[in-house]
C-alpha cells in the first residue's frame, strides 16, 4: 500500500473547499442569470488555470521583472470573471495575480505571464499568436484546437472533467518550463 503525504491531502481539502466557495460566489454575486453547470465548469476551469502558475517556471528575469504577475484573458466574459475571483487574494513568487480583460492583441504587454483565449475568441488566435510568439507568455484555451495550433495548454471537458492537453514544443519555444507532474497528468500533443 502506497501512502500519500499528508501535504498532498492537505492540498487537495484547501483546492476542493476554494473550488467551492467560488462557484458559491459566483452563483450569489453574479449579476446575469447563469447556470450551475456554467459556473461549475468555469469554475473549474479557473482552478485548474491558476494551478498552472505552480506547475510552470517562467525564466527568472521575467518574473522579477513586473510588481504583478498577470493574467490575461480574451473573450468569455464569465470565465474572466470566475477566475478574477478565484486568484482575488492569491500570489505568485510573492506578486500578487491580477486578471485582466483583454480585447485586442495590442493589450498584450510584457507583464502577462498567462494569456486565456476562450474558445468563442479562437478566430483571433492567429493574430494573437504573431504577437506572443517567442515572448515567455504561457497561452491557454478551452478549445479542442488550440494546441495542433500552437497553442501550449487546452483545458477540454471529456466526460464531465477537465483533461488537460500540452503542446510541449511551444512551451519550449517560449523558453517556460512545465514540471514533470504536471506533463504526467496531461495528453502531450505535436
Amino acid at each position: 500500500m502506497q501512502v500519500v503525504p499528508r501535504s498532498y491531502w492537505q492540498c487537495r481539502r484547501i483546492c476542493k473547499f476554494f473550488v467551492l466557495l467560488a462557484l458559491l460566489t459566483c452563483v450569489f454575486l453574479s449579476p446575469e442569470p447563469v447556470t450551475a453547470q456554467d459556473v461549475k465548469e468555469e469554475q473549474i476551469k479557473a482552478v485548474f488555470l491558476y494551478n498552472l502558475t505552480h506547475f510552470v517556471t517562467w525564466p527568472e528575469n521575467v518574473i522579477e521583472s513586473s510588481p504583478s504577475f498577470d493574467i490575461g484573458v480574451y473573450g468569455d466574459e464569465l470565465f474572466r470573471t470566475v477566475l478574477e475571483k478565484t486568484v482575488k487574494m492569491e500570489t505568485k513568487e510573492g506578486r500578487k495575480i491580477v486578471v485582466g480583460r483583454l480585447s485586442k492583441d495590442t493589450e498584450i504587454t510584457d507583464r502577462c505571464r498567462i494569456v486565456f483565449i476562450a474558445a468563442d475568441a479562437l478566430a483571433q488566435w492567429d493574430k494573437l499568436r504573431r504577437k506572443i510568439d517567442f515572448l515567455p507568455i504561457l497561452t491557454v484555451s478551452d478549445n479542442k484546437d488550440f494546441t495542433s495550433r500552437g497553442g501550449m495548454v487546452s483545458l477540454l471537458r471529456q466526460n464531465n472533467k477537465i483533461q488537460i492537453e500540452v503542446n510541449y514544443s511551444a512551451v519550449q519555444q517560449a523558453d517556460l518550463t512545465m514540471s514533470a507532474k504536471l506533463l504526467r497528468l496531461a495528453h502531450i500533443v505535436e
